[in-house]
């Protein structure tokens, strides 16, 4: 038992010592690339956690940033590509002017804890070829660690502090981040980035509101095609969607927000622009929560649409928007009950004579271009 445990010992050092990387990189990619690239998703190896591969996704990602590369954003690649050869590369060279592709395979994901040492390594191939499909680099890498007490100083505080550090998530994104960062490295430099307008280019014309039903709008922006578009409120986003080339849309709630809503757009190379919505030009509609009131007086029940303080200047800033309105009065015998039309009024009431039998009132605002309100039901006396 001693004696597999020493071979075991001797083997994991030895594959500690052998840890490298082997590059090979074609004539006409030498003096250097282009720089405009799309990620391929990952091929990896069932066993290895799915949280582990988007690691060293995003690893891997970030050190072609930083090395000069332009990365096609990954939330498209992750929406075309089917599969990890993606056969839809082909549209992300045409439609977003993508000239090199990168994929990445990995082939193991290994955490060795043993007595009181350990041995994690992380092994894989990631290799570039350009839109025709001809490689231009291929790197072949493991990065590994060790530490613990038989491979650091021999003391016992160490090796616990060593064991320690190796059972927390920093010691894979350490070993992560060390693989991206080596196999990038190995990769033939961008020469220049030669995207243009037609990539980076991107701008919002226009934003238009329209309600659809009360309270909800319909926003659609005007910018530059093939982007990705978002509506930030509260500074949450949601996504808009290309209808048509250079038209983003989608059926929002805008009322009652805290913050300014804004459009924001990113390009497919991860730039962005974006422009805040003016709320004070949404199309305006008659709320009538809290404006209406039912009162008696002699014979006759009224109706009043209207603040009961003139000086609650929320309330006359609501109420404001009922301007030009007309009103729609509903009656039913009890409730719930079915409702039916009894009136209609502009202005600020409408009155009726008591009816034979007990009334139960609703009201619907209809605006002049025939938005109608959500129907409101005056406090009980």
């Amino acid at each position: 038992m001693l004696r597999a445990v020493f071979l075991t010992l001797l083997l994991l050092l030895c594959l500690a010592a052998c840890s490298s990387a082997k590059a090979k990189i074609a004539p006409q990619a030498a003096q250097g690339t282009a720089g405009q690239i799309a990620l391929m998703p990952i091929e990896a190896p069932a066993d290895i956690a799915r949280e582990r591969v988007a690691y060293i996704r995003e690893a891997i990602l970030a050190e072609l940033r930083n090395s000069g590369y332009a990365v096609l954003d990954d939330q498209l690649v992750q929406k075309l590509c089917t599969s990890s050869s993606c056969p839809e590369r082909t549209r992300l060279a045409t439609d977003y002017l993508v000239e090199n592709f990168a994929t990445l395979k990995l082939k193991s994901v290994d955490r060795n804890n043993f007595l009181a040492g350990y041995y994690n390594a992380i092994s894989g191939n990631l290799s570039l070829v350009d839109s025709s499909g001809h490689e231009l680099a291929t790197v072949d890498l493991t990065e590994s660690e060790k530490g613990g007490l038989i491979f650091n100083s021999g003391q016992l505080f160490q090796g616990i502090r060593s064991q320690a550090q190796n059972s927390a998530q920093e010691s894979f994104a350490n070993l992560a981040d060390k693989f991206a960062r080596s196999a990038v490295a190995k990769l033939p430099r961008p020469a220049a980035v030669k995207i243009g307008d037609d990539a980076l280019g991107i701008d919002i014309q226009k934003i238009e509101v329209t309600p659809v039903e009360i309270p909800l709008y319909r926003l659609c922006a005007k910018a530059t095609p093939r982007s990705m578009a978002y509506l930030v409120i509260n500074k949450l986003k949601t996504n808009l969607r290309e209808t048509a080339p250079g038209n983003y849309c989608g059926i929002y709630r805008l009322d009652g927000v805290s913050d300014t809503p804004a459009v924001e757009l990113r390009s497919p190379f991860g730039n962005s622009v974006r422009r805040e919505l003016e709320m004070k030009l949404l199309p305006r509609y008659c709320r009538l929560d809290g404006l209406v009131s039912l009162s008696s007086e002699g014979k006759f029940s009224s109706l009043l649409v209207g603040c009961k303080d003139s000086n609650d200047q929320r309330c006359q800033a609501r109420l404001s928007g009922c301007n030009g309105s007309k009103f729609i009065v509903y009656r039913a015998p009890q409730i719930p009950g079915v409702f039916s039309k009894v009136a209609e009024f502009s202005g600020s009431g409408w009155r009726e004579a008591f009816p034979a039998e007990k009334a139960n009132y609703q009201i619907v605002a209809v605006s002049g271009s025939g938005l109608r309100s959500q129907p409101a039901t005056p406090p009980t006396q």
